[in-house]
């Protein structure tokens, strides 16, 4: 019997954003977060060469800019960043990475830094939800070589091959796709997410608490 998804991923995930300075409580930082590049995974190339951590993040400092943060969706589970994940353990992250040397900042239209996830599972079922967020434009800032993250998901899925999307509530309306898979799950697994956004190096990435003129 297959899982109703969208009522699961729905009524957990109802809250996310409403809180987007709150620290995520059940980040035990075990998994640090390093990298990023926006690929979608497609190819095959999620990091396991190394050159990115594993994160499937990955960027370049041409600009020193804003232009240079780059967008994706951090995939882990206890061991770290993965591209074959361990069911029960599985996190997912939308993810902002600063490859610079210097903070850069952003803004989102809301004070949510992501306003949807959409997942494909093994089947060809899917689900997505909306978030629901405050009116305020919001300022984000991302400390050089840190990655901001905010948890989407935090619990299991179904064994096979998944595809998640995440939309980001920055202007210039940037998406972020991966394809993963996983391994020990059961037809009824459930999920939890929504948590605060964090980062590497010290809990940087925080959006500014003031909202914008």
């Amino acid at each position: 019997m297959r899982t109703p998804w969208l009522v699961v991923l729905a009524a957990a995930l109802a809250t996310a954003c409403a809180d987007p300075g709150a620290d995520d409580d059940d980040d035990d930082g075990d998994a640090p977060l390093l990298g990023a590049d926006g690929s979608d995974g497609s190819d095959g190339s999620d990091g396991s060469d190394g050159s990115d951590g594993g994160t499937g993040l990955d960027g370049s400092c041409d600009t020193g800019t804003a232009d240079d943060l780059v967008f994706g969706v951090l995939i882990e589970d206890r061991g770290g960043p993965c591209s074959v994940c361990d069911a029960d353990s599985l996190r997912l992250s939308a993810a902002v990475y600063n490859p610079c040397p210097d903070t850069l900042d952003f803004m989102t239209r809301s004070t949510c830094l992501y306003t949807s996830l959409e997942m494909e599972g093994p089947y060809g079922e899917g689900m997505g939800m909306g978030v629901a967020c405050g009116d305020a434009e919001t300022e984000w800032a991302v400390a050089g070589g840190d990655t901001l993250a905010e948890l989407v998901w935090s619990s299991s899925l179904e064994s096979g091959e998944w595809v998640v999307s995440v939309q980001f509530d920055d202007f210039d309306g940037t998406s972020a796709t991966r394809r993963f898979m996983v391994e020990g799950g059961g037809a009824d697994g459930g999920g939890s997410g929504g948590g605060g956004s964090t980062g590497s190096g010290g809990g940087t990435g925080d959006p500014d608490p003031e909202p914008s003129p």
